[in-house]
C-alpha cells in the first residue's frame, strides 16, 4: 500500500467557471481491468470513460460529439468513415510515459479485438468493420481489416455493409487507442495498475490502491494538461474514486461527502435538497417460466396482458416509475433521438376486460388448467413498490377470477429462483449495458421462449442497423416492440428511473445509466 496525501472532500473548484475542482466518486468494487478491449465491468468502464478518449463521445443530452477526433465525415455509401484527430494530444502515465496520439493507436487497438487469442469481447460489437471475420478466424491478416492510417492524424473506417449506429459504436470504451509500444512494455500487465495503465484521454491515473484486507481503497486521476485546450477543456484537476461497497457506511464513517452519486427511485426520500437528474432507462414487467405449461401458451399469457391496465396506475406510482404500455424506456436511443419520442405508446396494445376474458376462455380450454393450483410471482425486495403488483394480481382476480400471489424475496434469493426457473411468474427489470435500441431489444430474446419470434426480432434488427433512413429505422423498432407486446412473453408495466445526485453548487458531470459510468471532463464546482 502506497503512502498517499488525499485530497480534501471539500476541495473547491474556481469561483468564476468552475474550473480547478477535486471531485469525489465512489464505485462499488475494484476494477477488474483498465484494458478498454478487454474490459466490460462497469467499474473499469467508469475509470477508463475518463482516462481514455475515443474518437467521438456522447454527450449528455445522447448526442455525438468530437472527442479524440477533430472532425470526420461518411460517405455517401455509409461504409467509410474517415476521421481527422485532434493534433498535440499526448498519453500519459504514472511511470511517466508520454507519446504523441496517431492514427496508428486506434489501428492497432482494432487489431487487438480481433486478435484471436486476445478473447476480446467486443468482436461481435464491431463485426460490420470489412475483413473482420476473416481477420478473427485466421483467413486473414490483420493488416486486411478495414481500420486504417491513411496518414499520421487520419484514421478511416470501411465496413462490409452499412450500419446505422456505427458512430455510436466508436464512442464506445473498446474504441479507444492503444499505444502499442506501451502495450507490449506492459509485458502482460497492461490495466492491471497505475504504471501500466497510459491514457489518451482527460485525466491520467496517478494512483491505484487497493486491498482486499484495507479499507482506504481508492484510485486517483490528475487532470492531463496536454490535453486541454480552450476549444477541449478540462475543468476539474482531479477526481477520486473510492472503493466502497457501502457509501452511507463510508460518508458516516469519514464524516465526508460524495460530488455525486446514483440511486434508485426506492432511495429517494434522501435526495431533497440536492440536484437531481432523471434517467429514464429501464423497463419492468412480468415474465413467465417456461417450467410452467400453462404460461406457454398464447392465450393465457395475452389474457394476463389484455387484463392488465396500466392506466389504473397513473398518479400511484412511486416517483421514478412510470406505468408503461411498451417496452423502450425515453432514454433508449434510434437514429440519434430516442425511440420512445417517436413511437407513441397510443399505437400500443390497451386494456380490454373483453378480449381479455374471451382469450381466457380459450387459453384455459387448450391447456386443461388447474386454476385451483397455487400460483405466484416472485418479486425482489429491491423493487421500488411492491403495491403496484398488487395493483395488477387484483385486476387479473376481477376480470379472469384468477387469484395469484406474490412472493418478496432476498435479492439473492431472488435471482437464484430465476437462474433455476423455480418460479411461475416474475417481476424483471431489463436494461441494456449500452444505450442503444438494438442492444435494448435483445434483451428481451431472454424471456421469450418462441425461436421464430426471436428470429423475426433478430430481423427488425437488421432492418435497424442497415438503414440509413430514420424513419425506416424507427419503424423496424417500432414493428419489434409490438411483436414482443403481442407474443405475451414479457407484460410491461413500468419505466424505471435512474437519478444522478449532484450537491447545488456542482454542474457539468454527465452520467450513462446504461454501462453506468461518470464522465467528469466538464464538471464544474461553484461557491
Amino acid at each position: 500500500m502506497s503512502a498517499v496525501m488525499m485530497l480534501p472532500l471539500t476541495a473547491c473548484g474556481n469561483a468564476d467557471d468552475g474550473a480547478g475542482g477535486t471531485f469525489y466518486a465512489a464505485i462499488n468494487a475494484n476494477p477488474q481491468n483498465l484494458d478498454p478491449q478487454m474490459s466490460s465491468d462497469s467499474n473499469s468502464l467508469s475509470v477508463i470513460g475518463n482516462v481514455f478518449d475515443g474518437l467521438v463521445r456522447i454527450d449528455e443530452n445522447g448526442a455525438v460529439q468530437c472527442a479524440a477526433a477533430e472532425n470526420y465525415s461518411v460517405s455517401s455509401d455509409g461504409l467509410t468513415y474517415t476521421f481527422q484527430l485532434r493534433k498535440g494530444m499526448k498519453w500519459s502515465s504514472a511511470n511517466g510515459f508520454s507519446a504523441d496520439v496517431t492514427a496508428d493507436d486506434f489501428v492497432y487497438s482494432f487489431r487487438r479485438i480481433f486478435d484471436p487469442d486476445m478473447l476480446s469481447p467486443y468482436t461481435d460489437m464491431f463485426a460490420c468493420l470489412k475483413n473482420s471475420d476473416k481477420v478473427y478466424k485466421g483467413t486473414m491478416s490483420v493488416a486486411d481489416l478495414g481500420v486504417k492510417a491513411q496518414d499520421e492524424y487520419t484514421v478511416v473506417f470501411t465496413l462490409e455493409y452499412p450500419v446505422s449506429n456505427f458512430i455510436y459504436l466508436l464512442a464506445s470504451p473498446a474504441a479507444v487507442p492503444c499505444n502499442e509500444e506501451f502495450f507490449l512494455a506492459a509485458n502482460g500487465r497492461y490495466g492491471l495498475a497505475a504504471e501500466y495503465c497510459a491514457g489518451n484521454g482527460a485525466f491520467t491515473l496517478t494512483e491505484w490502491n487497493y486491498d482486499p484486507y484495507w479499507n482506504e481503497n481508492f484510485l486517483s486521476l490528475k487532470r492531463n494538461s496536454a490535453n486541454s485546450s480552450e476549444e477541449y477543456r478540462t475543468y476539474p484537476s482531479y477526481v477520486n474514486y473510492i472503493i466502497t461497497s457501502d457509501t452511507a457506511e463510508y460518508e458516516k464513517s469519514s464524516g465526508n461527502t460524495f460530488d455525486c452519486a446514483v440511486y434508485s427511485p426506492e432511495e429517494l426520500p434522501k435526495l431533497r435538497g440536492k440536484n437531481s437528474y432523471e434517467y429514464q432507462c429501464a423497463a419492468v414487467g412480468l415474465t413467465f417460466s417456461k417450467t410452467n405449461s400453462m404460461f406457454l401458451n398464447n392465450n393465457i399469457r395475452y389474457a394476463l396482458c389484455a387484463a392488465s391496465d396500466v392506466s389504473a396506475y397513473s398518479g400511484k406510482t412511486s416517483e421514478g416509475i412510470t406505468p408503461a404500455r411498451g417496452i423502450f424506456p425515453h432514454s433508449v436511443s434510434a437514429a440519434g433521438k430516442s425511440l420512445r419520442e417517436a413511437v407513441s405508446e397510443n399505437s400500443k396494445p390497451v386494456y380490454s376486460e373483453a378480449d381479455a376474458i374471451t382469450a381466457w376462455q380459450r387459453g384455459v380450454a387448450e391447456t386443461n388448467a388447474d386454476l385451483n393450483e397455487p400460483v405466484s410471482i416472485i418479486v425482489s425486495e429491491d423493487f421500488a413498490d411492491a403495491s403496484e403488483i398488487y395493483r395488477t394480481t387484483n385486476q387479473w382476480n376481477d376480470v379472469l377470477g384468477f387469484s395469484c400471489g406474490i412472493e418478496i424475496l432476498s435479492d439473492s434469493d431472488y435471482s437464484d429462483r430465476i437462474e433455476s426457473g423455480d418460479y411461475d411468474i416474475a417481476i424483471a427489470e431489463v436494461k441494456s449495458s449500452r444505450n442503444n435500441a438494438a442492444d435494448f431489444l435483445r434483451c428481451f430474446e431472454d424471456y421469450i421462449y418462441d425461436t421464430e419470434i426471436n428470429r423475426q426480432l433478430e430481423i427488425c434488427i437488421e432492418d435497424a442497423e442497415r438503414s440509413t433512413s430514420a424513419a425506416e429505422i424507427v419503424a423496424s423498432y417500432d414493428k419489434a416492440e409490438n411483436l414482443v407486446i403481442s407474443c405475451g412473453y414479457f407484460i410491461p408495466m413500468f419505466y424505471e428511473s435512474r437519478f444522478l445526485v449532484t450537491p447545488s453548487d456542482t454542474e457539468g458531470i454527465v452520467y450513462d445509466p446504461f454501462a453506468e459510468t461518470l464522465y467528469f471532463k466538464n464538471a464544474k464546482k461553484f461557491n
